[in-house]
């Protein structure tokens, strides 16, 4: 029996040393604590290279025994625990409430029993190298723990204090808790244009460096995060603040699966520095009782670079000012109450921007801002898709759907906006006021949009509109539903499609322009219709079928046409009577190498006062005549190979005396 005993004995033994190395991680209220000698594993914190090895000396408020820091006679107090500890030991405290403590001696770590059962009482400075903190909280001061070291927090809180963390050094911070910081509500709040006051729960000045690796900051009154440092933060949730989740005034910020939820003013501030980002999610940002500001992101200066962002609950997703620069690949912008994305005086790169029902307008630049954005989806704006007022812009697969006013505005602007998609506005497709320079665009679909697919107006830059289809325009409030509207302006216009627009095709009002490769097909007005257009308007390569009223319009002004074929012009009482080619109201017009066929009314026909200048050129079976003119008052010149007779209903020309 004693023999069985004493096997007994020693298999419980072996099972306990085997133990040890876990014992800081199964501390409980129950004694069972590894002895004073154990030897714990080094950290890996990264403080430093320094691995730390050696004994467990434990801390016990209120004992009465006679203490020698073992686990069954534990120091009532941590100074006689700091004052036989060595580098590599670790000072163990049991669970409790401990006062203020002194910093631990050099490569000391200071472990709690678990940050619910250990706390220890704020401000606590730490200066030193290579120290280790673990398993307990902070509580009170302001701040509750401020950093002139090299410190390690590995499962701590920081809780019921006026501010958190001052780092002056470089801190490690591993699933930490910051929550219940009230002091910053009580500071006087400062918004100098986009400064927030000083109040946080962190705060990083331009020396210290934090890294903050899994955990929670939530329920402080002022800004969760302000640092001028470095800062890296990854998988950290940020909730219930009342002011921005993050103010980077300088320095650089790097951050990894940040969430940040029910916040005020901004989710992320910035006025300097570099931001880096990678899955950020913010949600709810609400306004604050002095600053109205609710936006996901506001850079009012600094740079950033964003991968896979989604913002939703706030006004504006994104607002850029004060020569801010942005770069954002995939990034979601959900029903702000304002703009999606917004610049004054500002620099933006973006790719894949999913820009959803802004109550005013998806992206707006303004005041010199410069702009380069590829696969662009904007759905259903309140107001404008796109605004670009003294912008410098480069687009590329585009798309606004939905728009209730406008799809796009350029205004004031110059830039190349390549392969745009704009349908379904409530008013013009795109519009183009007083281009600043050269502005191009091309590739572009608009599909059912109200009053004009695209309108341009101003002479005072270069238009270019190359590769454009433009259907199904609906009338407006201006009374107009047309393909393309110029006015006023002086553009060039290359492989242009219009089609069953409600109006004319083409609208050119006392402007002038050079097109080549036009066609205009069932549109329910005319295929084109000049205005006193001016003398250097040119046109080639022109087709216009099955329109209604005329398939080319001119009326007053000149206009040069070469290469063209109209055909099966349809007659309507409120377009016009079906001619092919209609000159009037004192209009000039140079015909040569084309054809005018199978159109309702006359093949040519020129008003009294008018002139045409025709020069091998062909009008045939068509409902009036093929050449139709006044004999007094028109001014009509053959030249070369010409031909009205063949099958029109009344015959070459009307008969002159």
């Amino acid at each position: 029996m004693k023999t069985r005993f004493i096997f007994f004995l020693c298999g419980c033994l072996h099972f306990a040393s085997a133990c040890d190395g876990e014992a800081i991680r199964q501390t409980t209220l129950d004694g069972t604590l590894p002895p004073s000698d154990a030897v714990i594993q080094p950290h890996d914190g990264r403080v430093s290279d320094e691995q730390n090895a050696g004994r467990l000396i434990f801390v016990g408020p209120g004992s009465s025994r006679v203490a020698d820091g073992s686990r069954y006679a534990p120091f009532d107090n941590i100074s006689d625990a700091y004052s036989i500890a060595k580098s590599g030991d670790t000072v163990l405290l049991l669970p409790g409430q401990y006062g203020a403590i002194g910093e631990p001696p050099p490569n000391v770590i200071v472990q709690g029993s678990g940050a619910d059962v250990t706390s220890i009482s704020g401000p606590w400075v730490l200066g030193g190298r290579n120290i280790v903190i673990r398993e307990l909280s902070i509580q009170g001061g302001k701040p509750a723990l401020r950093i002139d070291g090299d410190v390690l927090l590995e499962t701590v809180a920081v809780t019921a204090a006026e501010s958190a963390i001052e780092v002056n050094g470089t801190l490690v911070g591993r699933d930490l808790t910051i929550t219940d910081m009230d002091g910053p509500s009580s500071d006087t709040r400062r918004f100098d244009g986009p400064r927030p006051s000083d109040g946080a729960a962190v705060k990083v000045n331009g020396n210290g460096q934090f890294q903050w690796i899994g955990g929670r900051l939530s329920d402080s009154g002022w800004t969760g995060v302000s640092s001028e440092g470095r800062i890296t933060l990854t998988r950290v949730d940020v909730t219930r603040l009342g002011g921005p989740a993050l103010y980077i005034s300088g320095g650089q910020a790097v951050l990894s699966q940040v969430q940040i939820n029910r916040v005020a003013v901004a989710g992320l501030l910035s006025t300097a520095g570099i931001i880096t980002s990678e899955t950020l999610r913010i949600d709810r940002v609400d306004p604050s009782t002095l600053i109205p500001l609710q936006t996901g992101l506001a850079m009012y200066g600094g740079e950033a670079s964003l991968i896979d962002t989604e913002i939703s609950g706030v006004n504006r997703g994104v607002r850029l000012s004060r020569g801010a620069d942005l770069m954002a690949t995939t990034l979601r912008i959900t029903e702000p109450r304002i703009d999606a994305i917004s610049l004054d005086g500002a620099n933006f790169t973006g790719h894949q921007l999913i820009l959803e029902r802004p109550a005013n307008t998806g992206l707006s630049a303004v005041n010199m801002s410069i702009v380069e954005v590829s696969d662009v989806n904007i759905t259903d704006p309140g107001r404008i898709g796109a605004l670009f007022n003294t912008t410098h812009a480069r687009t590329r697969d585009f798309s606004v759907t939905g728009s209730q006013s406008r799809g796009l505005v350029i205004q004031n602007s110059t830039g190349d906006f390549n392969t745009l998609t704009v349908s379904q506005s409530g008013d013009v497709g795109i519009q183009i006021t007083d281009a600043s320079g050269l502005l191009t665009v091309s590739e572009a679909t608009l599909v059912d949009n109200a009053t004009t697919g695209i309108a341009v107006t101003g002479r005072t830059g270069d238009v270019q509109l190359r590769d454009i289809h433009v259907s199904a325009t609906r009338l407006g409030d201006a009374g107009l539903a047309e393909g393309l509207h110029l006015f006023e302006t002086s553009a060039t216009l290359d492989t242009i499609h219009t089609a069953f627009n409600g109006g004319a095709g083409l609208l050119v009002e006392f402007s002038k322009f050079n097109g080549n490769g036009l066609r205009f097909e069932d549109n329910l007005g005319p295929g084109t219709v000049l205005i006193e257009t001016e003398a250097e308007t040119q046109l080639s390569g022109i087709v216009a079928e099955r329109n209604r009223g005329s398939g080319i319009l001119v009326l007053q002004g000149e206009a040069a046409i070469n290469d063209f074929q109209i055909d099966g012009t349809v007659a309507d009482l409120s377009a016009g009577p079906g001619d092919g080619i209609n000159v009037g109201f004192g209009g000039t017009l140079r015909l040569s190498q084309g054809a005018s066929d199978n159109n309702a009314g006359h093949g040519i026909s020129v008003a009294g006062g008018c002139r045409a200048d025709l020069t091998d050129v062909s009008a045939q079976n068509n409902g009036g005549y093929g050449l139709f003119y006044d004999c007094d008052s028109s001014r009509v010149t053959l030249a070369g190979e010409t031909l009205f007779a063949d099958g029109n209903r009344l015959g070459a020309q009307p008969p002159c005396q």
